[in-house]
């Protein structure tokens, strides 16, 4: 069986010489119909061929094509384009696929050399051009199809050939107005066809490899709306391009709408690529990073590198702009000969040995740290068996490898039986911080305490033969823009003592200290150069003004939130509104009214509705209770809560009136004589949290979802506290001490639960400013 190459060709002088020798020594004939050339083209033509025909064009590349195949003497076509050469061919393969049945049409590999402001993008496909005649022939003005002539379903199969294809680089699309062309055939077509999907997409297609972005965008979106299937073979790239279109846009909020795609392509490189860039450009880095690490290793996808060394290069940056300049050098590393990440290493070097300098001089002063701290820190020290509520009870631990690996070498005979039973590799984690992980008792405890609730490691080993988890909790450790913080967590007893009971408040200084054992748990540059024209960079004012907000004590703690939210609510219009810089003028101008006292009037009229709020907060609890709550503490808090208001396990409504009038009453009459001289706890608690985690950015997802679960905490504690005090008959600082302690243990602990939180408040439409002032409103 032999094989006949049909082309079209038109003013291709510089092009068709290099296709032709790509390809004439593996046919067996040429076919070259020529559509109207000036140049040289007919006489390179008819160096290798004596077939050349010429044709009157007509805007119909269907029919150019067929014209091209009927002069054709052979039944086994190849199609191919001038602008394209042949690299490799599998004649053994191409050979066996035409043995077969003539009801399949072959596909090669055409990688696409597409100009970008740095370095030429390949991206890949697979076409279909290669068929039997007998079967077969061309549909389509343009972007021409294969069809079956009695419209038979048929197979796909790849051949073998691999072409490389120049069409798309700069100047030969400069000399051809290629792109011009093919946006009048299209809309000529589409005015034909306006719900014809395919016609859509490669309108779109052709606008973005214009770059004329907006208009991409909204073809694409036109595309999606006609889109019938998924199973289409064109869609995904329809959907990747729209995102690459969004993302040139910066349209960056909106191209987080094609996370709803993730079902349909969530195998795919090219779709979880785009999906990081997205994910990157809105700051959400740690989704980014995970979308980005599926793509390693993956199949290959249609841009060159999209498996390989451009999600390696993009986790890079982010770690780097994040401060993390070793993991950094890590993910650059592994990009090959990428010259922009060759770069990006050679920048580092020269920093580091700039950096270095003559810092070796003092061993000493190169431990020396500078650390932003909350003043509790200076007086905390482990109370070890007094503690009223073990931190090795009831939590998963984690080893890091060094740790690990010392517990595999301990001979000691009385723990040795424990680590070899009792400690375990994570295999499903990369991460060398959570390289191993102690296994726990039936009862939550850990199998490493004594009676007396002592760590027998620390006890027979020491404190260095602690892992990462046991020797730095309760501490939390951040890293802004170069510099440490350090805070702890209420889930600690003696913590929540020392900074929750200091009427002065939370007041935070920069301490000296020598230390070579710190676990960061997040970096934040602000200075970065993903968060140019972003909130982030305004990370510091929007912080100062919070945190001198919650600590404002000329307004009721309640008021102090509900001003928040009127102050993020205005951030949140000036972001979406592309006025990052105005979010300073903001913050002063209501700095301001605070100060000034012009919201008073506003903040007494705002109304309250205890029905409401019982509602919503019952919801959460009950979301909670759900999943079953193993600590011992907060479920005694729980079932006095619900017991102290007269919960009984129903739904609140408007027949509810003895629950709302407990509910008001355990207020008045227990609560308030309380807060009026203690809220500085619920405060201290709120300022703590606020600051450990990096808000309102940090873990969420945005700045309004920070304050929706701020607000959610301070309510939560309140319903708490409300019903609990009812159930006292009052309250005391070591029931408040308990709650809180307890309820971080078991809620703040768990970032899965506060994030499904956070999303079904605002899937049920709860998520506004109405909302949340009526649950802080007292």
């Amino acid at each position: 069986m032999k094989i006949s190459l049909c082309m079209i060709v038109k003013d291709e002088e510089n092009f068709l010489g290099n296709c032709l020798n790509s390809i004439h020594e593996y046919v067996d004939e040429i076919i070259i119909v020529d559509t109207g050339s000036k140049d040289k083209t007919k006489d390179i033509a008819m160096k290798f061929t004596e077939n050349v025909y010429d044709y009157i064009w007509c805007d119909d590349f269907a029919t150019a094509r067929n014209f091209s195949i009927s002069k054709a003497s052979n039944d086994w076509i190849l199609v191919l384009d001038a602008d394209e050469m042949v690299t490799s061919f599998d004649a053994v393969k191409v050979k066996e696929f035409m043995k077969d049945d003539n009801l399949k049409v072959g596909r090669i590999k055409i990688t696409n050399i597409i100009d970008s402001q740095q370095t030429n993008i390949k991206s890949t496909e697979w076409v279909s051009r290669f068929f039997n005649k007998k079967e077969f022939y061309y549909e389509g003005v343009i972007h021409e199809q294969i069809t079956h002539k009695s419209k038979k379903q048929y197979k796909v199969g790849k051949i073998g050939i691999n072409v490389e294809h120049l069409g798309y680089k700069k100047e030969i699309i400069e000399i051809k107005c290629k792109i011009q062309r093919n946006k009048d055939l299209l809309m000529k077509e589409i005015v034909k066809n306006p719900n014809d999907l395919y016609l859509c997409y490669q309108l779109g297609k052709t606008y973005y490899l214009a770059g004329e972005y907006d208009i991409a965008c909204d073809v694409f979106d036109k595309a999606l709306e006609l889109c019938d299937s998924f199973k289409y073979p064109y869609v995904e790239d329809l959907i990747v391009s729209y995102g690459y279109s969004l993302v040139n846009c910066e349209r960056y909020n909106e191209a987080l709408e094609l996370e709803a795609y993730n079902k349909y392509f969530e195998e795919s490189s090219d779709y979880n690529f785009i999906m990081g860039l997205i994910y990157m450009n809105n700051a959400k880095f740690d989704k980014a990073i995970e979308r980005f690490k599926s793509c390693i290793g993956n199949k290959e996808g249609r841009i060159d590198g999209v498996n390989s060394y451009l999600p390696n290069y993009n986790i890079a940056i982010i770690y780097e702009v994040s401060g993390d300049i070793d993991i950094a050098q890590k993910y650059y590393s592994r990009c090959g000969k990428y010259k922009l990440a060759e770069d990006r290493l050679k920048e580092i070097n020269i920093n580091n040995k700039e950096k270095i300098g003559d810092s070796r001089i003092n061993s000493l002063e190169n431990r020396k740290k500078i650390v932003l701290t909350p003043s509790y820190m200076k007086s905390f020290k482990c109370i070890g068996a007094e503690c009223e509520d073990s931190c090795c009870v009831g939590w998963k631990v984690t080893l890091d490898k060094e740790t690990y690996l010392k517990y595999k070498k301990i001979q000691d005979k009385d723990l040795r039986p424990i680590f070899n039973k009792m400690i375990g590799r994570q295999r499903s984690q990369s991460d060398f911080s959570s390289y191993g992980r102690i296994k726990m008792m039936k009862d939550g405890r850990c199998p490493f305490l004594n009676e007396n609730n002592l760590c027998k490691i620390h006890g027979k080993l020491g404190e260095e033969y602690l892992s990462d988890t046991c020797a730095l909790y309760p501490r939390h450790v951040n890293k802004i823009d170069g510099k440490l913080e350090r805070a702890a967590v209420m889930s600690c007893p003696e913590i929540a003592r020392l900074a929750l009971l200091d009427v002065r408040g939370i007041y935070f200084e920069q301490i000296e200290e020598y230390s070579d054992r710190i676990k960061i748990h997040k970096v934040f540059d602000t200075e970065g150069h993903l968060y140019i024209n972003k909130p982030e960079r305004y990370f510091w004012d929007i912080r100062i003004f919070s945190l001198s907000l919650l600590q404002n004590r000329n307004y009721s703690l309640g008021e102090r939130l509900i001003l928040l939210g009127i102050a993020y609510e205005r951030i949140e219009e000036v972001s979406k509104s592309n006025k990052t810089s105005e979010i300073p003028l903001v913050l002063e101008s209501i700095n301001n009214m605070i100060d000034a006292g012009l919201l008073k009037e506003e903040l007494d009229n705002v109304p309250t509705n205890i029905q409401t709020q019982i509602i919503l907060i019952q919801k959460m609890i009950n979301q909670k209770l759900i999943q079953g709550i193993q600590n011992n503490r907060y479920k005694e808090c729980i079932e006095e809560t619900l017991e102290g208001i007269g919960f009984i396990g129903q739904e609140v409504d408007e027949k509810s009136e003895s629950i709302i009038k407990r509910y008001e009453e355990n207020y008045r009459k227990y609560l308030v004589p309380y807060l009026e001289e203690k809220e500085y706890i619920l405060e201290n608690y709120l300022v703590n949290e606020y600051f450990k985690e990096l808000m309102p950015f940090g873990k969420y997802q945005s700045i309004w979802d920070s304050y929706i679960f701020l607000s959610v905490l301070y309510s939560m504690l309140k319903l708490h506290m409300i019903g609990m005090s009812g159930y006292h008959k009052g309250m005391t600082d070591e029931l408040v001490l308990k709650l809180i302690q307890s309820f971080s243990k078991i809620v703040l602990h768990n970032d899965q639960y506060i994030y499904e939180l956070i999303k079904a408040i605002k899937d049920k439409g709860y998520g506004n400013l109405a909302y949340m002032t009526i649950l802080v409103k007292n």
